[in-house]
Order: C-alpha cells, then structure tokens, then sequence
C-alpha cells in the first residue's frame, strides 16, 4: 500500500485537531474550575456531585430544624423558668397574707403585686419564638391567652 502526502496531511490534521480540541478542554477546566461542564461530558461522573448535592441539601435542612428546635427550646426555657419564678412568688405571698397579722392595706398592696404577677405570667405564657408563640399549639399566629387569661389556642 502506498502512503501519499494526501494521506499523511489527513492523519496530521486530524491528529492537530484532537489536541486543538483537548488543548481546549484543559483550558476550559482550568478557568472555571469545573471538570465537568454538562451531565453528558461523562454521566458516570456526574452520579457523585448530584449525590452529594443532595446530601448537603439534606444537611443544611437538618441543620436548619435542630437551629430552630435549639431556639424553640431555649425560648420555652425561659418562659417556663420565669413562669416558675412567679408562681413561687404568689406562693409566698399567699402564705405570707394567710396569717391575720397583716392589715388590710398590706393585703391591698400583695393584691396588687399579685395582679402584677398575673401579668407577667400571661407575659411568659404568651411567649413567642420567631414569629411563632411556643404555647399556642396549632395556632401559632396569634397569643394563646388573652388579658383574662382564657386559653385561645387549639384544644
């Protein structure tokens, strides 16, 4: 078989072009940082990064939850260790005024810091995290006690 010029250019041209082209593809690579472009420059490849996509997806949802969970939590926290303080308070009162040493007026002025302690109460009960109040139940969107302390939330 003989081997013309034809054929020697042909092979050269080809052979200039796929290193043109490869040439080409490592400077792609290399600028963008990226080895893979599209799904199609090589689908075996590709399984790994939608895996672990996914993975961090999860991850970042996870992470999400256990800081809202951790802020709900600290929130209820503190309104229940508030909620216990004043209770302890009106206990004391209630068994301070029990004995009839005290005169009326001091009896008037433990009912008001009584009322002040219903208050701070509702306070603590209608305590919110986030945008939600943590003792509300289903509805969340609005306090779960009013002014008379009735119980609006769900049942």
């Amino acid at each position: 078989m003989r081997i013309s010029d034809n054929m020697i250019f042909a092979q050269a041209s080809q052979a200039s072009g796929a290193a043109r082209d490869r040439v080409q593809q490592l400077v792609d690579e290399n600028s963008t940082g990226l080895k893979l472009e599209h799904p199609w420059d090589n689908p075996g490849g590709v399984a790994p990064l939608v895996a672990h996509r996914l993975n961090a997806t999860r991850l970042d949802a996870m992470s999400s939850t256990a800081a809202a969970a951790s802020d709900d939590l600290t929130a209820t926290d503190n309104a229940l260790g508030g909620l216990t303080n004043v209770l302890a308070r009106a206990r004391e009162l209630a068994t301070q005024m029990s004995n009839s040493t005290y005169s009326a007026d001091d009896r008037a002025a433990a009912a008001n810091e009584v009322q002040g302690l219903f208050k701070d109460a509702l306070g603590y009960l209608n305590t919110q995290s986030g945008n939600r109040y943590i003792f509300a139940g289903y509805k969340d969107d609005q306090p779960p006690f009013n002014d008379a302390g009735t119980y609006q939330g769900d049942n």
